[in-house]
């Protein structure tokens, strides 16, 4: 069995000028292939993407709109909620001094009785 024998400098920069070389090549290949269709394939995709942006602009104008909305029944709701805790604490201070008015009666009846 050999010995593993490093790669000496030059062999490595050469095999680096030759995949720098290869991918050069390869990029002026694709370069080459983009002619007329490459330009109507980018335009298609320019189009695509646009039409996704402003579906998303739209999206997102709606769900600012349902927003809105629901924060105004939040706001309406938490309204009728308060009217109706005031009107509740209303309706039981009436309850209260009715209840008073009818306790001070049946003790001014007692009294006047007893006198």
């Amino acid at each position: 069995m050999t010995a593993f024998k490093a790669p000496r400098l030059q062999d490595r920069l050469k095999q680096a000028d030759s995949a720098r070389q290869a991918a050069a090549a390869a990029f002026r290949e694709r370069a080459a292939a983009s002619g007329p269709a490459q330009a109507e394939r980018m335009e298609k995709q320019r189009a695509v993407t646009e039409a996704r942006e402003a579906r998303a602009a739209e999206r997102a104008a709606r769900k600012a709109v349902e927003q809105a909305e629901r924060q105004q029944a939040q706001a309406a709701e938490a309204e009728a909620k308060r009217a109706a805790a005031e009107a509740k604490v209303l309706a039981d201070a009436e309850q209260a001094a009715a209840q008073k008015a009818e306790r001070d009666r049946r003790y001014a009846a007692r009294k006047a009785r007893s006198k």
